[in-house]
């Protein structure tokens, strides 16, 4: 058995494996090319990840670019590699930056 196992391994150890693009959507569309993770939907949203303020200023070394919504605030947070920058809606219905109340 050991040398049906050696052999397989042999035969198939050589083949190339390559990262693909991933979709998660209604329709069976394909991702974007300049996506590795495509979204796609029109009834349904995103998720970020939730946490409390404490929880997100505990994680260690974030990656840049890492989003999370902290539950504490109301509001999203991007780690811009040095500090994590808050973000709400005004009462405009337009984007702003940082939360008056960060508490970072």
């Amino acid at each position: 058995m050991k040398k049906y196992y050696l052999l397989l391994l042999l035969l198939t150890g050589h083949i190339y494996i390559q990262a693909q693009n991933i979709v998660i959507n209604d329709d069976g569309s394909s991702a974007d090319d300049s996506a590795i993770l495509d979204l796609q939907s029109d009834s349904k949203g995103f998720v970020a990840p939730r946490m409390t303020t404490s929880q997100r200023n505990s994680i260690s070394s974030p990656a840049t670019g890492l989003v999370i919504y902290d539950t504490d605030i109301g509001a999203y947070y991007q780690y811009d590699g040095s500090s994590w920058k808050g973000y709400t809606q005004t009462s405009s219905g337009t984007a702003s930056g940082d939360v008056p109340s960060n508490p970072s």
